[in-house]
């Protein structure tokens, strides 16, 4: 099992999985969140939903390219995704393309990578394990 772990296309559950869900969860013809002003309940989902996109598309890139590519690509395949969400939203009975939640898909990538590549601790709270890693830990 532990080599599983190391294997590339399991690095990369997290954000398809995530992605999934966002384009199931978008594609239904009512709205789980009525209508809310520009800085509404609904912008903020879509901010920290797409930043945790983002962030779990990071973590799945080989950790041995340059932080700034990773990042880069990171944010580049989150907001396209957020787009082609809106676009497929807009083709839902009673939802519409709406350019506010593409933005705020947008920037939470944006400020989760750089989040994620400039402050350990918020790393260390989403990479921490589950099960300790040797036998020193589990008889503290």
């Amino acid at each position: 099992m532990a080599n599983f772990l190391k294997l590339p296309i399991y690095r990369w559950l997290g954000a398809v999985g995530l992605m999934g869900s966002v384009t199931l969860v978008s594609g239904g013809a009512t709205a789980i969140f009525p209508p809310q002003p520009i800085l509404g309940t609904d912008k903020l989902i879509h901010f920290l939903v797409f930043g945790l996109i983002a962030t779990s598309i990071l973590r799945a890139l080989p950790e041995r390219m340059p932080d700034f590519y990773r990042m880069l690509i990171a944010l580049v395949v989150t907001s396209l995704f957020g787009m082609s969400d809106e676009i497929h939203q807009s083709f839902t009975p009673g939802r519409t393309l709406d350019l506010y939640d593409w933005t705020a898909d947008t920037l939470g990538a944006l400020v989760a990578t750089i989040v994620y590549n400039h402050w350990p601790r918020y790393r260390k709270v989403l990479e921490w394990k589950i099960r300790p890693t040797n036998s020193k830990a589990s008889a503290g």
